[in-house]
């Protein structure tokens, strides 16, 4: 189960990560160019996805509660989280 804080999407054409530490936080998709002629109108593709969207909604719903159950098996192989002690130094200070 992956925990996300705060996700951030870079998109580009080039390979703009560069540093490591980034780099080993990072999930890289990679797509293929469309093929000509097989685009298609917004209001088209916005109709589809609303018609999707129970489906989705639910599937990530129960993608959710299973991951939930498995936590508690789950071991972190790393020493200290990162970054260290981000969790107790922002996050569980009460806001004044």
């Amino acid at each position: 189960m992956l925990e996300l804080h705060a996700p951030l999407l870079l998109n580009g054409i080039h390979n703009f990560v560069k540093e490591s530490d980034l780099a080993s936080r990072c999930l890289r998709v990679n797509l293929n160019a469309m093929k000509e002629g097989t685009r298609r109108p917004e209001v088209e593709l916005k109709a589809e996805l609303d018609a999707a969207m129970p489906e989705i909604f639910g599937a990530l719903l129960t993608l959710a509660s299973q991951a939930l159950a498995e936590s508690p098996c789950i071991q972190s192989t790393l020493a200290e989280p990162r970054p260290r002690h981000f969790e107790t130094n922002f996050i569980m200070k009460p806001l004044l």
